[in-house]
């Protein structure tokens, strides 16, 4: 069983003691003329189409960019902007600071409050919750469309669950960086893209490897069809270091197992995890131990 996320913990985030706070800019790291390099071989050599791009949030370097700019399906992905859309639309309505808590403990829908939508949504990627999220968004008073189109992320579309990793990054650097919702509500969101699940240890989680101590908020995507999506995007913080990463892969003539994809994913992080994330101690023979919050 895991454990629940204390309230009382959660409240005093709340209260801005800061434990999800971006960390100060880092000096700009040095990338090598070979990351790029690296990163085309392991998809020649494993195949998969891909859309990425990799930022390093501590200087506002671009270190991997591909197919940018192409649309495609994104999965639970979308659950970010759906959640950040649900603050968005409460807070419209004048439940702001301290109430914000109280309310998504206390509202909900289907015998669920809010806050447990939130995390099943979220952590679980529960499609129950992620619907009836989007069916309160939905209703009368506030258009999460019109929202979107005004945070400037037209490209979006929360139904059909399509849009561009440039798009996603986009979306991503601006709740890091606290834009349209309230810090209150930027912390409950980030607290709950932090919490741990059995998966974790795999796609972004590699980088635990290289840095047992890192910080992800992180958002998967996973449709295992035979038309297989496998995605991963999330802020890693990292040594001194935060880096954005948005990487979705799908299947092409070479590589249509979601495994396979799977792996290239853990393949192409794992390039900066053995340079910007490398920690200090000799991490190779011993136990990861995730520092993401428990339930």
């Amino acid at each position: 069983m895991k454990r629940a996320i204390s309230l009382i913990t959660l409240f005093l985030c709340i209260l801005n003691v800061g434990f999800v706070n971006p960390p100060p800019l880092a000096e700009a790291i040095e990338r090598p003329a070979t990351d790029g390099a690296k990163i085309n071989q392991i998809i020649e050599e494993y195949g998969g189409e891909w859309h990425i791009y990799i930022e390093n949030l501590s200087n506002r370097q671009v270190l991997y960019q591909r197919a940018t700019k192409d649309q495609g399906q994104i999965a639970s992905i979308v659950k970010a902007p759906i959640a950040m859309l649900f603050f968005a639309r409460m807070e419209s309505e004048g439940i702001t600071g301290a109430q914000i808590l109280l309310f998504i403990r206390e509202n909900g829908r289907e015998g669920l409050n809010f806050y447990q939508l939130l995390r099943a949504m979220l952590a679980h990627s529960d499609e129950g919750a992620t619907w009836s999220l989007l069916d309160y968004l939905y209703q009368p008073g506030f258009n999460p469309s019109k929202r979107m189109s005004e945070w400037g992320f037209a490209q979006t579309n929360l139904i059909q669950r399509t849009s561009t990793v440039e798009e996603v990054a986009k979306i991503l650097k601006f709740l890091w960086d606290g834009e349209g919702i309230s810090p209150q509500a930027r912390q409950i969101l980030l607290h709950l893209m932090a919490e741990y699940t059995d998966e974790d240890l795999t796609r972004l989680g590699v980088l635990w490897q290289f840095h047992p101590e890192a910080q992800i908020y992180n958002q998967r995507g996973s449709i295992a069809d035979e038309t297989p999506v496998v995605a991963d995007a999330g802020v890693v913080v990292c040594g001194d270091n935060t880096l954005l990463f948005v990487l979705v892969g799908y299947p092409d003539a070479k590589n249509s197992n979601y495994n396979r994809i799977e792996k290239t994913l853990e393949k192409i992080v794992s390039v900066f995890g053995e340079r910007v994330c490398l920690s200090r101690e000799d991490v190779g023979s011993a136990t990861v131990r995730p520092m993401r919050f428990m339930r």
